[in-house]
């Protein structure tokens, strides 16, 4: 991951998912990025590392229980953009749909749409 907007510095790592979220969750509720934020104007960047079967079987649990991952099985970044690549042939996901292979740019544009929602009410 390469993060051409900001100051933080690349990171090169075996993953099972690299994913840019504006939104707390992915797929079917599994919460990789609890804080992030539809209108703060950044992606949160996580990684979940490569996880052997032991890891796995504890995590399974807790993500039936909460949706959450421990921590110390994710690396998490803020950032306007992220450029994501790979050392092999891999395709990418976007809202479960295939966009086409890596790499590829992610960026916020911000206020590119009004969204209606709900009051608090």
């Amino acid at each position: 991951m390469e993060f051409p907007e900001d100051d933080l510095p690349a990171i090169e790592a075996r993953a099972m998912l690299a994913a840019a979220l504006n939104t707390p969750s992915y797929g079917a509720g599994l919460r990789i990025a609890p804080e992030a934020r539809v209108d703060d104007g950044l992606l949160d960047v996580s990684i979940l590392r490569s996880l052997n079967a032991a890891e796995v079987g504890r995590a399974i649990p807790r993500l039936f229980a909460s949706g959450n991952l421990p921590e110390t099985y994710l690396t998490q970044r803020k950032t306007q953009a992220v450029i994501l690549q790979t050392d092999r042939p891999c395709m990418f996901h976007g809202d479960g749909e295939i966009l086409g292979p890596a790499p590829v740019r992610i960026e916020v544009i911000p206020n590119a749409i009004r969204v209606l929602v709900p009051t608090g009410d």
